[in-house]
Parts: structure tokens; sequence; C-alpha cells
């Protein structure tokens, strides 16, 4: 009797074991999409995984996860059905635009007032909010100049905005993107071999960007205005 127990049990357990396995490891099904609030708790972004077939063991998932928690991204992301552990992780924690962002192009050499042109038409706010937003930026960020003037200091790149975002948020991003990108110990360095302060340099920069027709003349802009 002990024996014709024995077998079903020990049956049901390495079933499980593989089924634990497979879901660990992943078997890749078709594909999903999952779009992931900002804010939403851990819990839920793992609920919503197993909702979606990406994940079956909502509890050895949340273990996995856990040191890597603070570090998983909203926005809408792509999965497979039972993608396993590893894969699911990576794709949490990569940058993807929110479910209703829109791609914005800054080009290089536009001015201020040229940005906050866009965002209005874009219909992400209103030009003259972002222009009193930019005025007020020097208060967070003490690189810029008191004047309230930060021309130059809005990094030309292409962003994912959401509608729900401010006036002085977009313009906090622009700035913060300069600030990681531009605004290093290299640059600094630079500046002071020429005896120019980091403002001073920028400023160069920008007056180059606006008369150099070619890059080829940029050198040679840059040090008639020297």
């Amino acid at each position: 009797m002990r024996k014709k127990l024995f077998l079903p049990v020990l049956a049901a357990i390495f079933i499980l074991f593989l089924t634990i396995f497979a879901d660990f490891i992943g078997l890749r099904g078709r594909e999903v999409t999952v779009s992931i609030v900002q804010g939403t708790p851990t819990v839920e972004i793992v609920k919503l995984l197993k909702e979606n077939k990406v994940i079956q063991f909502s509890r050895l998932f949340r273990i996995y996860i856990r040191e890597d928690a603070a570090q998983l991204k909203a926005g809408v992301h792509v999965f497979r059905e039972n993608m396993g552990y590893k894969k699911t992780l990576e794709e949490l924690k990569r940058d993807v635009p929110s479910a209703n962002a829109i791609t914005l192009t800054v080009p290089e050499g536009f001015e201020t007032r040229e940005i906050a042109d866009l965002l209005e038409t874009e219909g992400l706010c209103m030009r003259e909010d972002f222009l009193s937003a930019c005025k007020e930026m020097h208060k967070k960020f003490t690189f810029l100049p008191k004047d309230g003037n930060i021309e130059g200091y809005l990094f030309p790149d292409t962003y994912e905005l959401t509608p729900d975002l401010s006036a002085s948020e977009i313009c906090d991003i622009m700035v913060q993107t300069f600030s990681e990108k531009m605004f290093t110990e290299e640059n600094l360095k630079a500046a002071e071999k020429k005896g120019m302060s980091f403002h001073e340099t920028l400023t160069l920069a920008s007056i180059v960007e606006r008369e150099a027709a070619k890059d080829e003349e940029r050198p040679i802009v840059a040090s008639v205005f020297y």
C-alpha cells in the first residue's frame, strides 16, 4: 500500500520540480506586452506578470527580484510567456517608453524659445510656463547662471515625455541630462586649461554651433572668437 502511494507522490514531486525549473529557466512562448504605471508596487508588477503568463510562481519570482526591486522601470515592456526569471528581470530593468509617452526630439542649436515653441506645439506644456520654469532652474542646479538665462543648458536629445509632466519637470529633465553628459570633470578641466569658465566655454560652443555652416569650419570659427 505504501509503495503504491509512494510512486504517485514521487511523480508529483518530480513534476512540480520540473514546473518550477521551467519557470525559472524559461520556455519562451508567445510575445506579450505589459504596461507598468509609475509607482506600481512590486507585488502588483509580479501579479501583472503572472496574469500575462510571463511567470507562474509569484512568490518565487518576488524572492528572485528582491534585491533589484528598486531598479524596476515603469513603461510598456515586451515579454514572452514563460520567459524565464533572468530575461524577465532584464526587461523590467530596461528603460522603455511610457504607455502615453510623446517622443520629442530637440535638435542641436535650438534656443530656449524654440524649445518652448516645440513643447507647446506637441501639447506637452504652454510656452510661457516653460520659459518661466527655466528662470527658476538655478535654484536646483547651482552651476546655472543666477540671472535665470539657461541658454545652452537644455540638452539637445530625444526624450520620452508624458502629458502629465509639468513645465518645470520637463525643464528639469533636460537640464539634468545636460548635467550628466556635459558638466563633467573632463569638460571642467578643459575649460580651466583655456582660462575660461564653464559658462564661457558653453557660450562659445553655442556661438560656434550657430556660425559654422559645416563641421570642418568649427575649429576655425572657435579660434576666431576665442
